[in-house]
């Protein structure tokens, strides 16, 4: 696009978003410094949580840890500020819960274009704890979630593993060394080759057949 430049203040959009995580800056266009100033209110700043409101990734959701630089989003996202009365992690997994996403499915299958507004989210009632109960909730569910990834990684390893063993039986069953061999048993390595040239020779040809 013309608007955006090589340099300057960086320009979010859905792409610098990972389900759960923080924000993405690696990836960022830049914009112009007179492009940044038009909108102060949107200028981002961190712990601000950034939710998409239209289009193909509606419902996403990321938090602004470690801002270095400069930085806006483009239309597509809604920058939410936690205030005085949140902490910024605990209302990022408000958003992220089922709450939330069950006004995402209903604009989904609702609307040919789907669109979040400021009303649907301003609709939630949200009992507020206690900031010291707030940050414990956010504890208890940082410790869950890195349970649920472990696992996740640790099942990526073991269908990693079943697919090698697997080939591995394949291999020590043609082998014929699966099970014990009897002596006067062909060998499957010899049957396989047997099975192999027989294919090989030709064929008289036959009438076609029709069902």
């Amino acid at each position: 696009a013309e608007e955006y430049t090589t340099e300057g203040p960086l320009f979010l959009s859905v792409y610098n978003l990972n389900v759960g995580r923080n924000v993405d800056f690696s990836n960022a266009y830049h914009i112009s410094k007179e492009r940044y100033d038009e909108s102060p209110e949107i200028k981002l700043q961190n712990d601000d949580i950034l939710l998409v409101k239209d289009g193909s990734g509606i419902g996403k959701i990321g938090l602004v840890k470690e801002l270095k630089e400069k930085a806006t989003v483009n239309s597509s996202l809604l920058v939410i500020r936690s205030g005085k009365v949140f902490v910024p992690e605990f209302l990022f997994y408000f958003l992220m819960g089922p709450g939330m996403q069950s006004i995402v499915k209903q604009r989904i299958t609702g609307s040919a274009t789907p669109h979040l507004f400021q009303r649907d989210i301003k609709q939630f009632i949200l009992q507020i704890p206690p900031i010291k109960e707030q940050k414990k909730i956010v504890e208890e569910i940082k410790r869950s979630l890195s349970v649920i990834e472990g696992t996740g990684l640790a099942i990526k390893s073991e269908l990693k593993r079943a697919q090698s063993l697997r080939q591995s039986i394949l291999k020590r069953a043609f082998e014929g060394k699966l099970v014990p061999q009897d002596p006067d048993d062909e060998p499957a390595s010899v049957l396989l080759e047997r099975i192999n040239a027989e294919k090989a020779k030709p064929k008289k040809s036959k009438q076609m057949e029709m069902f």
